[in-house]
């Protein structure tokens, strides 16, 4: 503790960081939320980090490119160059890895990607031989809370 009181910092290392506005532009065009996804693999068991980037790639072939990191253990971060590739990813969901349900959620502004919670995705249940009078909001509501009831109860659905 006293040691780190006798610090002082010399006239060299007084004057500061320079940073050069083209360095700022090219970090922020890497690095926005705008355009970055969140993401990682519902499994119990670890993934190969190389072979999920290139599945990624070849799932959601983006036109304009996409850049995949790490963020954590099971964590990743998708940065898509172009609005239209990062809408199609969405789009596309649920997507899938190894058998395994890939969840991808969207980073806004101003928030860091591993407080996003990434324990849910949609779906689009269809549902055959209803009857047309039966097609209606409040039926459909039933069906998919009663159909996800059932499958959380016989434990098919872990998170």
């Amino acid at each position: 503790m006293d040691l780190g009181l006798n610090l002082s910092l010399t006239e060299e290392e007084d004057e500061g960081l320079v940073v050069s506005v083209q360095n700022l532009q090219d970090h922020n065009a890497d690095y926005s939320n705008a355009l970055m996804l969140v993401g990682r693999v519902l499994s119990h068991r670890t993934s190969n980090f190389d072979l999920l980037k290139s599945t990624i790639q070849s799932l959601l072939q983006p036109v304009k490119g996409l850049q995949i990191r790490r963020v954590s253990e099971d964590g990743f971060c998708l940065y898509f160059n172009h609005k239209l590739d990062l809408q199609r990813a969405l789009d596309g969901r649920p997507w899938v890895f190894d058998r395994s349900l890939l969840i991808m959620e969207r980073v806004e502004d101003g928030n860091n990607p591993l407080d996003i919670s990434l324990d849910w995705s949609p779906f689009t249940v269809l549902v055959h031989d209803i009857p047309l009078s039966l097609q209606t909001s409040i039926i459909a509501e039933h069906i998919g809370n009663k159909n996800i009831q059932n499958t959380i109860k016989m434990g098919q659905i872990g998170l």
